[in-house]
C-alpha cells in the first residue's frame, strides 16, 4: 500500500471514533528530542540504570536483533527484559539479604523515581497539539511516566492496571498497561509479573485484545517484541469468526510507525498482519497523517452540508417533490435509496412520508376512489419488489407497516373495497424480495388486517 493509503484508513477511524494509540518509550524519546528537560530510557537502558544503581555489576546490552546481550560476568541464558529484571531482584536479594518480594518492591520503586519525566510547554504545544489532532478515541502505554498525561492535561484521565476501561464523556483515556509511577505496587516489570498477565480472564489482557480487534491501533514509539502484546494481538484474531472479519463495518487494522534512517517509500505488511510504516522523522509522518485526517474533515463537512439540504427538503416539500415520490419510479428509488443510506435524517424521512402518504390518502376520500387504493398499493408493491424492508431504520419500517396495515382492509374483492387492488396483490405478491414475505409474515401474527389480506390470498396456509 502506498502511504497516502494507510494515511487515509487511519483518518477513516479518527473520523469514524475507533482509533487508538499503542505508545512505547520511543515516542517519550521524540518528545525529549524536541526541548530537552528529560531522558527518557528504554526498557533495557531502565534496566541498565537500576543495576548501575544498586552497584550490580551488569549491564545488558541490546544487539542488532533487539535480543539482550550478557556481560561475560553473568553466567545465566536470559532472552527477555522480564527475566533480566528478575534476575536484577534475585541479585538484589543477596546482596542486601532480604526477601525476593522485598527486592522487587525496590526495584519497582527505583523505576518510579526514576521515571519522573514531564514535559515542558514547547513540548506540550508540538506533541499535545498532534496528539489532540489525532483525535484518538483510546490511548495505551507501556510506559511508566505520566509524559502523554502533560502532553494532555485536560483532554485525557489517567487509568493505571487496578482500574477499569471506563472514562468520562470527551475524554481520552490513558490505560497504563504495564504500570504507572504514581502506583509503583502495580508495575509489571519481573518474569513473575508478566505470567500473572497470561493468567485465564485477565482483564488487562483479553480488553487490550478487543481493542486491538474493534479499532484501528497506530502504534507509535513501539517496537512489537512484548510477549504479551503478541499475546493479545493473536487473541483478537481469533475473537470473531475470521470469515466474517472483513465485512464489519467499522475500520479495524494494526499499524505501526518504524523509525529508521532509510524509510521505504511505500508501506508494507507483516506476516502478522500488521502494516508499516517505515519513517525517518515521526513530526512529519504525524503531519502527514493529520493532513489526511482534516481533508476527511473537510469531504464529511461537505456530506453534511448536503444531507442538511436534503433534510430541509424532507422537512418541507414541494407539491412537485411528492409527485415525484408517487409517479416516478426512479425518482421514488432515489428518494429511498437516500433515506436506507442516511439514517442521520430518519425523523425527517418520516415527515417526508408522511406528507407524501397524507397526499395518497386523501386522494381516496372522494366516493367510488377505489383507484387511488391501487395506487397506494403499487407504492409498496415497489417497495417490496426493490428494496429490502429492514434496510430502512425501524421508524420507517413501522411507518410502512402501519400504512400497509391500513391499506390491507381495501385490499379485496368484496363491496366497498378495491377490486383492482386485490387484482394487483394477487398477481405481484409472489415477486417480493424472500426476505420482505418473511417479515410480512411475520407482522401478520399480531395484526389482523395484514394476517386476513395474507390468508385471504394464499399469501400463508389457510391452516
Amino acid at each position: 500500500m502506498t502511504k497516502k493509503e494507510v494515511y487515509k484508513l487511519i483518518a477513516e477511524s479518527a473520523n469514524y471514533g475507533n482509533l487508538g494509540l499503542f505508545i512505547g518509550a520511543g515516542f517519550s524519546i521524540a518528545v525529549s528530542e524536541i526541548s530537552y528537560n528529560f531522558e527518557p530510557l528504554s526498557w533495557a537502558e531502565l534496566l541498565e540504570r537500576i543495576c548501575i544503581d544498586n552497584g550490580i555489576l551488569w549491564n545488558p546490552k541490546m544487539d542488532s536483533k533487539g535480543k539482550i546481550e550478557q556481560e561475560e560476568d553473568v553466567k545465566k541464558d536470559l532472552n527477555s527484559c522480564p527475566e533480566i529484571a528478575s534476575q536484577i531482584c534475585n541479585l538484589l536479594r543477596d546482596k542486601n539479604d532480604i526477601t525476593f518480594e522485598e527486592a522487587v518492591r525496590t526495584v519497582k520503586e527505583q523505576i518510579c523515581n526514576i521515571t519522573s519525566w514531564y514535559s515542558n510547554k514547547e513540548q506540550r504545544d508540538i506533541y499535545g497539539n498532534k496528539l489532540k489532532s489525532l483525535s484518538p478515541n483510546w490511548i495505551v502505554t507501556t510506559n511508566y511516566d505520566l509524559i502523554l498525561e502533560t502532553l494532555l492535561p485536560e483532554e485525557s484521565i489517567s487509568l493505571s492496571p487496578k482500574d477499569e476501561f471506563v472514562f468520562p464523556r470527551n475524554r481520552i483515556p490513558i490505560y497504563h498497561l504495564h504500570g504507572i509511577r504514581s502506583e509503583p505496587e502495580n508495575i509489571v516489570i519481573t518474569n513473575e509479573d508478566y505470567i500473572a498477565l497470561s493468567r485465564p480472564h485477565n482483564y488487562r489482557m483479553e480488553r487490550l485484545a478487543f481493542l486491538f480487534s474493534e479499532s484501528t491501533t497506530l502504534m507509535i514509539g513501539y517496537r512489537i517484541g512484548d510477549q504479551n502484546v503478541l499475546t493479545a494481538l493473536d487473541w483478537s484474531k481469533n475473537i470473531y469468526d475470521p470469515q466474517n472479519n472483513n465485512n464489519q463495518e467499522y475500520p479495524h487494522n494494526i499499524i505501526q510507525i518504524v523509525y529508521t534512517d532509510s524509510p521505504r517509500t511505500d508501506a508494507y505488511k507483516t506476516e502478522k498482519g500488521i502494516l508499516i510504516l517505515e519513517t525517518n522523522s515521526l513530526i512529519k509522518t504525524l503531519d502527514d497523517i493529520i493532513e489526511s485526517i482534516i481533508d476527511l474533515k473537510d469531504i464529511q463537512k461537505e456530506k453534511n452540508n448536503s444531507l442538511d439540504t436534503l433534510r430541509e427538503t424532507f422537512l418541507n416539500p414541494n407539491e412537485e417533490q411528492l409527485n415525484d415520490f408517487l409517479s416516478d419510479e426512479n425518482k421514488r428509488h432515489e428518494i429511498l435509496t437516500n433515506i436506507i443510506n442516511e439514517k442521520e435524517i430518519a425523523i425527517a424521512s418520516e415527515s417526508f412520508l408522511s406528507e407524501v402518504f397524507n397526499s395518497a390518502w386523501e386522494a381516496t376520500k372522494p366516493d367510488g376512489a377505489f383507484e387511488a387504493y391501487a395506487d397506494i398499493l403499487n407504492i409498496f408493491i415497489d417497495i417490496f419488489k426493490n428494496f429490502e424492508l429492514q434496510s430502512f431504520p425501524p421508524s420507517i419500517v413501522m411507518f410502512f407497516i402501519s400504512n400497509f396495515e391500513r391499506l390491507c382492509f381495501y385490499v379485496n374483492d368484496v363491496c366497498g373495497t378495491s377490486y383492482k387492488a386485490y387484482d394487483i396483490w394477487k398477481q405481484e405478491k409472489d415477486l417480493f424480495l424472500e426476505k420482505n414475505k418473511e417479515d410480512i409474515k411475520t407482522y401478520s401474527r399480531w395484526n389482523w388486517r395484514i394476517y386476513s389480506l395474507l390468508k385471504r390470498s394464499n399469501f400463508i396456509s389457510k391452516q
